[in-house]
């Protein structure tokens, strides 16, 4: 089976800004190659996670009913939040970092909820 990728050589500076396009280019970030993109107005994006390969894994303490804003210990960009319940519970928003890719997953026998339209 043959294989095909696209090969974006690093940037060693940030492109001038397109009036008619939109830019993208990879440029080094501690070490590692990430992927960017310039709009039209100048505004840099950073396309690929901040955080390393490896998630931050975080399994708090069990919850016992409804949270309003949740905001356990120990989210980072990349987090693997494993949640357990002593009873079914509602999540109501989550604290996190803009941007954070956030993987919830639900360690208890019982249900978990989380309510994206909640107004407390």
């Amino acid at each position: 089976m043959s294989s095909s990728k696209l090969t974006i050589p690093e940037a060693t500076v940030d492109p001038a800004a397109d009036a008619n396009g939109v830019q993208l280019y990879s440029k080094d970030v501690s070490g590692t190659k990430q992927f960017f993109a310039r709009a039209s107005d100048g505004t840099i994006t950073q396309l690929s996670p901040v955080a390393s390969a490896d998630p931050t894994i975080v399994t708090p303490a069990a919850l016992t009913g409804t949270v309003n804003n949740y905001a356990p210990a120990g989210i980072a960009n990349r987090t693997i939040l494993r949640i357990d319940s002593t009873v079914p519970a509602t999540i109501t928003g989550i604290a996190a970092i803009a941007g954070a890719i956030l993987t919830i997953i639900n360690i208890s026998t019982n249900k978990l909820r989380l309510d994206r339209k909640s107004v407390v």
